[in-house]
């Protein structure tokens, strides 16, 4: 009957010792996932944007640690904004400051996403502030 009862007992500790050490695994595993970023937003890439004065559309590359808005490269100042489509409207706007990304400023649909430089040649309406 001793006997049992301590192979009981060395069975407990053996399974609480698998279990600490899954969750230092789980642990782990997760702290090094939580380390890695998007790797979209990781490297430079080309953009669609619009100056939110001009409504002029500009192609070019965003370098990873650039932060909206960026520099025209005609007039010089931070004016540039990513540019959002509102796919009801086929229209194009700037994302700035004062605009939801979530909902088209115009006809307040839902149906609105980053645009791409596939939709370049789409019209381009400004938000007035």
């Amino acid at each position: 009957m001793a006997r049992d009862s301590r192979d009981s007992k060395e069975t407990v500790k053996a399974v609480i010792a698998i279990i600490v050490i899954l969750l230092a695994v789980g642990f782990i595993a997760f702290f090094i996932h939580g380390k890695r970023s998007n790797p979209a937003l990781s490297r430079d890439r080309e953009v669609l944007a619009i100056d939110s004065i001009t409504g002029k559309k500009y192609i070019l590359i965003k370098k990873k640690d650039e932060e909206w808005p960026l520099i025209n490269p005609d007039t010089k100042t931070d004016t540039l904004w990513p540019a959002l489509i509102c796919y009801k409207e086929k229209i194009l706007f700037p994302n700035t400051a004062n605009t939801s990304a979530m909902s088209c400023p115009f006809c307040s649909s839902g149906g609105v996403g980053a645009a791409t430089v596939n939709e370049e040649d789409l019209e381009v309406k400004l938000v007035q502030e």
